[in-house]
């Protein structure tokens, strides 16, 4: 299986922050028809409730920092309920340990 991250690191690498990168359709029809598809039903993202739970925070606190963009990545569901990416919460909790 390709590693689609390294191949985008691989497309960037080199370019200044802010850079557009254009790239063929096709190309990225390829790189996701390599990526396991989850089964149907699966919960791939957490909603602001379920972070809460895991950081030990008030679900209306993770869902201010989703607001305010603290969690890259977050997104309205629909329009009405934030969910974030695990990476996303990865990448945050990462940012986010004290010293050590």
């Amino acid at each position: 299986m390709t590693d689609v991250r390294e191949l985008l690191r691989a497309l960037i690498r080199g370019l200044p922050p802010g850079a557009i990168v254009t790239v063929r359709a096709e190309w990225i029809t390829e790189l996701l028809a390599d990526l396991p598809v989850p089964e149907p039903g699966t919960v791939v993202d957490l909603t602001a409730s379920e972070v809460g739970r895991l950081l030990g925070r008030d679900e209306k606190t993770v869902a201010g920092w989703c607001r305010a963009g603290v969690i890259e990545g977050a997104y309205k569901l629909r329009g009405r309920e934030w969910r974030v990416p695990r990476a996303s919460l990865r990448a945050f909790q990462e940012g986010h340990r004290g010293p050590a």
